[in-house]
């Protein structure tokens, strides 16, 4: 029999359209456990916005700093830097997406998604995690103290994967959670999304951030000991001895204006680091 050509055009949308719709929730299945983390909220930057808009950087400035800094690396040694806005856009640069053995800086994604999971309500912040510490108190020490037996714990029970994935919605694609590497521009891009509070409650953010500014003295030898003592400078450092140092943080200014600084280096060391820190302010 014969059918209309009416009941075939019909036949024909009703399986496209249920393709569509089967492709549609495949899509869906992959991102739920991370769309909770990418909304973007209202929560406002480190500091409270200035009545007057914060002045622009001088970029050309800065991207001289660096090119001047970088000319004066150790040959034996490497160095990559990346240098954001409050915005997220680049200021100034050197490969920022080279890639590194992450060291401790792979803490700054374990504890974002972390306090991410506990927002969800996937987790109790209250619960005992270890022997002596609840997991709030695990994210809280892995920033402030690198503590190492929280993060790897908190590292292994999420998988690895999924982590990547997750931080690939997030824009954070060049993040290997499973051989722990990274980049410059993924640790400043991830330092961005605690500022800005894309993905976290406020009281998430906020202890992030107060991990992040009120460490030992040994892990603010790097960037924060070459800013003068009116900027704030939220940092988390990754080393292996002097071969590997590398130092990522949101650095707000007096003048409000803000910028994420993420200095990848190897066989440099921190006094280098914080050489950086002092010449870009004064190009500031």
């Amino acid at each position: 029999m014969i059918l209309p050509v009416g009941f075939i055009v019909v036949g024909f949308v009703i399986v496209f359209v249920l393709i569509s719709n089967q492709e549609n929730t495949e899509k869906s299945e992959i991102i739920a456990q991370s769309e909770a983390i990418t909304e973007e909220d209202d929560t406002p930057q480190v500091q409270s916005e200035l009545e007057e808009p914060a002045p622009e950087f001088d970029t050309a400035s800065i991207q001289s700093v660096i090119d001047e800094w970088m000319s004066d690396v150790p040959t034996t040694g490497t160095a990559s830097v990346q240098i954001l806005d409050a915005d997220g856009e680049s200021i100034a640069s050197f490969k920022p997406d080279e890639e590194y053995t992450a060291a401790s800086i792979y803490k700054l994604f374990v504890a974002y998604l972390g306090y991410a999971q506990i927002d969800r309500g996937d987790a109790d912040p209250d619960e005992q995690y270890t022997t002596e510490l609840t997991r709030a108190e695990c994210l809280d020490t892995m920033i402030r103290d690198s503590n190492n037996s929280c993060a790897e714990q908190m590292w292994n029970e999420f998988d690895k994967r999924t982590q990547n994935e997750q931080l690939q919605v997030l824009g954070i694609e060049d993040t290997n959670m499973v051989l722990t590497t990274t980049t410059p521009t993924d640790a400043a891009m991830l330092l961005q999304l605690v500022s800005n509070g894309r993905g976290l409650s406020s009281d998430s953010r906020q202890a992030y951030l107060d991990s992040l500014l009120n460490q030992p003295d040994f892990y603010r030898t790097g960037l924060p000991s070459g800013f003068s003592d009116g900027v704030l400078v939220y940092n988390k450092v990754g080393f292996n001895e002097n071969n590997i140092w590398h130092d990522s943080a949101i650095v707000e200014f007096e003048d409000g204006r803000q910028m994420t600084v993420s200095v990848f280096t190897q066989n440099v060391g921190k006094e280098k680091i914080a050489e950086l820190a002092e010449v870009l302010e004064k190009a500031i």
